[in-house]
């Protein structure tokens, strides 16, 4: 996933930086970075 990509993904569930932050437990400055990569590697867990 690219950071573009990201946030086209981030802007659909009508999230502004900080929640998308909150939610993935990383901080807003780690989510800028990812969001201006030219690569992502995000895992996402998923707990049910």
């Amino acid at each position: 996933m690219t950071g573009w990509e990201l946030r086209i993904w981030r802007k659909s569930m009508l999230w502004s930086r900080e929640k998308a932050a909150r939610e993935f437990g990383v901080t807003q400055r780690t989510w800028h970075a990812w969001e201006n990569a030219e690569q992502v590697d995000v895992t996402v867990w998923r707990t049910t």
